[in-house]
């Protein structure tokens, strides 16, 4: 992380492009090599590992969506491309990686060219890399989400459009983004914004809403089975609920929301949908993933604000002192168990474990 900031800190000069560059090469290339790390990587690396086995009449489509509960067709494209690879779910997860990164690098360069260095800062402590390592799907549908805000700001329907039909085919979750194209012209009061979120928090710790959105969504027929039971939760997401870091996480989504208002409304509206979610999710995984979908703008939320030529120093300072806190929360976050989304230790493809495909206890892994 911080050799990455450096990189994309570095004095503006004629190399500092290509600086930037090798800092999301790097991004990607530690994202690549992983091994082991995210709740759900061995069930993936199980499925793509059946599925090279496979001779290529029996690869088809039923059998992943069966079998397998995948039933995005860019999974199934890439594991009918990648299948026969030698070390096919490498190739597999390098792909979405790949794909992860490049459209978190591309929303970046748009909305804060001259930010990199920050936006990298956020995307680790707000633990966005680690979520897309244990997503891998729902790591693409997200990145393809970002970037396609971009068009929506150009005006560029056709393209937002296509971007979201690709985040569908990544992960069908994904459809819920486009209710930001009906947002996008809606400007409420920030003190209203603000309360909502407040008594949303208050509500959601009580696990009122969290109840009621479980309930809602476990009738869902795609996803009823797999989120419908709230249990299916990591001891970090459990603890963190209730905790005094999930209080700085609501404090964060609040101001940045009511200051990102000042500068754009239709930006502070999703930033808004993402911290109502937060806080009304309680323990359902679907509701805390889609909510990832929109609070995972703060990348470039935090420059975008910061560098407002009309916010008050007070503000600013307030901003700086809750990065602090977020990033202490972070280093906390780290030491716990196995870290962050099982970042901790990390491990490569080159390590022994990989070699014997020796994978980590997990709590609630699938018997196969």
């Amino acid at each position: 992380m911080l050799f990455c900031i450096y990189l994309c800190s570095r004095p503006r000069e004629k190399n500092a492009k290509k600086s930037i560059l090798l800092a999301y090469f790097i991004l990607a290339f530690i994202s690549v090599i992983r091994f082991d790390i995210g709740s759900d990587y061995e069930s993936y690396w199980i499925t793509f590992d059946e599925f090279s086995q496979f001779s290529i009449k029996e690869l088809n489509y039923t059998n992943l969506a069966l079998f397998y509960s995948i039933k995005e067709p860019v999974t199934f494209l890439a594991i009918l491309i990648f299948s026969h690879f030698p070390g096919a779910p490498i190739w597999i997860f390098g792909v979405y990686s790949c794909l992860t990164i490049y459209f978190i690098y591309k929303t970046i360069e748009y909305w804060s060219p001259n930010s990199h260095a920050l936006s990298i800062f956020i995307l680790f402590i707000s633990y966005l890399i680690f979520e897309t390592w244990d997503w891998v799907r729902q790591g693409l549908a997200m990145s393809l989400l970002l970037y396609s805000l971009t068009f929506l700001d150009k005006k560029n329907n056709k393209n937002f459009i296509i971007c979201l039909i690709c985040a569908f085919f990544s992960h069908f979750s994904s459809m819920v983004f486009g209710l930001v194209y009906f947002i996008k012209d809606i400007k409420l009061n920030r003190n209203v914004l603000l309360t909502i979120i407040v008594t949303s928090y208050i509500l959601g710790v009580t696990g009122v809403f969290g109840q009621l959105f479980g309930q809602l969504f476990s009738m869902l027929p795609i996803y009823a089975e797999a989120y419908a039971d709230n249990s299916r939760f990591t001891d970090a997401e459990n603890t963190n609920f209730n905790s005094l870091g999930f209080l700085c996480l609501a404090i964060w989504y609040g101001v940045l929301t009511y200051q990102l208002y000042k500068k754009n409304y239709f930006l502070g509206n999703i930033m808004f949908v993402g911290a109502l979610l937060t806080m009304m999710s309680g323990n359902n995984l679907l509701i805390s993933r889609i909510a990832w979908y929109f609070t995972s703008f703060q990348i470039v939320a935090v420059p975008i604000v910061l560098n407002q030529a009309k916010l008050k120093q007070i503000s600013k300072l307030l901003m700086y002192v809750l990065i602090i806190v977020m990033f202490v929360r972070f280093n906390k976050s780290l030491l716990y168990k196995t870290g962050i989304r099982g970042c901790s230790p990390y491990e490569t493809v080159f390590s022994d474990d990989y070699s014997n495909h020796s994978f980590r206890f997990r709590e609630y892994r699938l018997n196969y």
